[in-house]
Order: structure tokens, then C-alpha cells, then sequence
């Protein structure tokens, strides 16, 4: 099989494996009530505090404080629904404003993917 039909033939795995189970967590009693009180049916319903691991990843990324060029300590982002990413530094903005550092190219939807110059950059010291 050449690598990119084994690539899509996985993501295409991945893709079905996460809509069964979004489809058996909406049908279950277990499953985290929305904003607007319906059951969560996609890994993006929930929080990034309340991401279900086994169906659904959470990302993490590190906020870059510009003006002392650190970034801060790793915090949950969003949810996702499982999917293969990349192992590349990526920088984007999230809807707030701040920037973000990630590990790989996996961010929230909703954040903006940014270019950024990663020179010099350190862990903030503690609080």
C-alpha cells in the first residue's frame, strides 16, 4: 500500500471510529449535558476540562508572552475529535487574542493559525 493511501485509509479508520463512539456516548446517560441542555454528541460539545480521553483528545498548547518572549505552562485548549497530527512546533491565536504554542498541528477549531519567529523562547518563571 503506498504511504499516502495508508494515511488516509487510517484517518478514514479514525474518522469512523470517533462518529461510533460520539454516536454510542449521545445515546448514553453518561454523556455531559451542552450549553443548551442537550446531550453532547461531538467532542467539541464539551470543554477542554471535560473532554471524554477515550473518544474525543484534548489539546494543549503553552501561551507565549510576547513582551518577556516565554511561554507559559501547558494548559488544556479545547476538544477535539481524535485525529493524527503532525509533530511540528505551530503557534496560533485563540479567539481571545492570546498565542498559543502547541506541539503538534493539532488546534481548536476555532483558534487562527499564525506564523511566528520561535527564537530564544523559554518557560516563564513561576508566579
Amino acid at each position: 500500500m503506498r504511504p499516502n493511501a495508508l494515511y488516509t485509509a487510517i484517518a478514514l479508520a479514525c474518522c469512523a471510529c470517533a462518529a461510533q463512539s460520539t454516536q454510542s456516548t449521545a445515546g448514553s446517560s453518561s454523556a455531559a449535558p451542552s450549553a443548551a441542555g442537550t446531550v453532547a454528541s461531538r467532542c467539541t460539545d464539551f470543554s477542554a476540562q471535560t473532554c471524554p480521553e477515550a473518544t474525543c483528545s484534548t489539546l494543549r498548547g503553552r501561551v507565549l508572552d510576547a513582551a518577556a518572549n516565554c511561554l507559559g505552562l501547558d494548559v488544556a485548549v479545547g476538544c477535539e475529535e481524535q485525529r493524527a497530527c503532525d509533530d511540528a512546533l505551530t503557534y496560533a491565536k485563540g479567539p481571545d487574542g492570546r498565542i498559543f504554542r502547541f506541539s503538534n498541528t493539532c488546534i481548536p477549531r476555532d483558534f487562527t493559525l499564525i506564523q511566528h519567529a520561535a527564537a530564544n523562547e523559554r518557560s516563564c518563571p513561576a508566579p
